[in-house]
């Protein structure tokens, strides 16, 4: 599973490596919020960082991406000791990025990234 946070007007996840996958889902979510008009960045995010957007309020949701769970939504974490909870807002921007994906795959919708295409007649 990715990680996705978003702070403020834009959604961070961390770079691929051996131990974060490149998948589908992750470049989907990606393409999808740039289409979305939100800024992405792929970098590291260090704790420090979270916990200060946490409590500035700037820490808007927090979301994991899959093959399996398409966007399943965080409400907080935990560093040493302390709890931070992020409440889903009433316009959560990791559910309408899971609709619209599952709409595209599901051919509920249109397409804008050519994703899809007809396997045979």
């Amino acid at each position: 599973m990715n990680l996705f946070f978003r702070i403020g007007d834009t959604l961070i996840t961390a770079p691929t490596s051996d131990s974060i996958l490149d998948g589908v889902t992750r470049k989907s979510i990606l393409d999808l919020a740039k289409h979305l008009g939100l800024k992405t960045e792929v970098r590291m995010l260090r704790v420090a960082e979270l916990i200060e957007a946490s409590e500035s309020g700037t820490l808007l949701e927090i979301f994991g991406s899959g093959t399996a769970v398409v966007v399943q939504t965080i409400n907080g974490f935990g560093y040493k000791g302390d709890n931070f909870e992020i409440p889903l807002p009433e316009k959560s921007f990791a559910l309408t990025l899971k609709e619209k994906l599952m709409n595209i795959q599901y051919n509920k919708a249109e397409d804008p990234f050519n994703w899809r295409f007809k396997v045979c007649d």
